[in-house]
């Protein structure tokens, strides 16, 4: 299961549906919760989260909130549509490597590297 932030773009969410991932999007649902209330939500559906919220970071490394993954999508210099084509292939392609794990996908790959 993946949970979308509410800044993740609706043709990600709609790409990752049609790739068969049950996708619980914070806009469509719970707009409006905080970051805390996301985390702990997908902490709840043992969910991937998907953000472009740098906010993330700090609640998981600083604060030591549990967390069943972490997908930081930083891809704004990109244009939409190869931003979209992206993320939802790298995500496709490594799902159970992006769970319980931090990382951040930049124009210049993925950090920390998936193994």
């Amino acid at each position: 299961m993946i949970v979308a932030d509410e800044n993740i773009d609706a043709k990600l969410i709609a790409s990752l549906r049609a790739l068969d991932y049950e996708v619980f999007s914070i806009r469509e649902n719970n707009s409006g919760i905080s970051d805390q209330e996301v985390l702990r939500l997908a902490n709840n559906k043992k969910a991937l989260l998907i953000t472009e919220d740098a906010d993330f970071g700090k609640l998981v490394n600083q604060e030591k909130l549990d967390h069943s993954g972490i997908f930081f999508i930083r891809l704004s210099t990109m244009p939409r549509n190869e931003r979209i084509k992206v993320a939802s292939e790298l995500i496709a392609t490594n799902f159970e490597a992006l769970k319980n794990k931090y990382h951040v996908l930049t124009p210049l790959g993925i950090r920390p590297p998936l193994v």
